[in-house]
């Protein structure tokens, strides 16, 4: 516990959740973070495909850097959502947690 406060002192992390597989995008307006952690929870597609996939896989992390997502969201967006199209270069970021110990360090 005394670690945990530790760590929410010195970064501030801004949590997003998509619950269908097939996500499309987030919604975030406040980019008052360090870093924004998206969780995809693939709980599965809204219809099963035609070859009876349901979607359902396990939980996917991306750890990005405020500036990152700041930079592929659309000015012109005037509900804040980052579309998944714009996320370039997204896999580089899943489970990336190294970056925030990084960051905790001094390193960044």
């Amino acid at each position: 516990l005394t670690y945990a406060k530790y760590f929410f002192a010195l970064c501030t992390l801004a949590e997003r959740t998509r619950y269908k597989t097939n996500w499309d995008g987030f919604i975030i307006k406040n980019f008052d973070c360090d870093f924004v952690v998206l969780v995809t929870l693939n709980r599965g597609f809204p219809k099963p495909r035609k070859n009876g996939d349901k979607g359902i896989k396990d939980p996917e992390f991306y750890v990005m850097p405020v500036s990152y997502v700041q930079e592929t969201r659309d000015p012109e967006n005037k509900w804040g959502k980052i579309v998944k199209s714009r996320l370039v270069g997204l896999e580089q970021y899943r489970d990336r947690w190294d970056l925030i110990k990084e960051f905790l360090m001094g390193n960044s």
